[in-house]
């Protein structure tokens, strides 16, 4: 999946199915002069089904907040820019 965000890099999918409602999505003690990573939600039926920046429902650089929808599958990617890569974590909060 290197690149699958339209940015280099070495992208690891996480796979997520949730209830209704709001998660939020965050790295845990970010540092991003350390490593410079962005968090991509792509649910699994938008766009034309590949893992492209263009087809995420939303973005953040160090957190992001989403109404999910219940049922939906959704795809949760790490991506560096140009290369960066490193240890991160991840906490994801939700009502489910």
């Amino acid at each position: 999946m290197a690149g699958a965000t339209g940015r280099a890099g070495n992208e690891q999918p996480l796979q997520r199915e949730t209830g209704q409602g709001p998660v939020k999505i965050k790295f845990v003690r970010p540092r991003p002069t350390v490593v410079n990573h962005d968090i991509f939600l792509l649910p699994d039926r938008i766009g034309d089904g590949t893992c492209l920046a263009q087809n995420a429902a939303k973005r953040g650089h160090n957190d992001l907040s989403y109404e999910m929808t219940a049922g939906q599958r959704y795809f949760i990617v790490v991506d560096g820019v140009v290369n960066d890569e490193g240890a991160f974590t991840l906490r994801i909060e939700a009502d489910d």
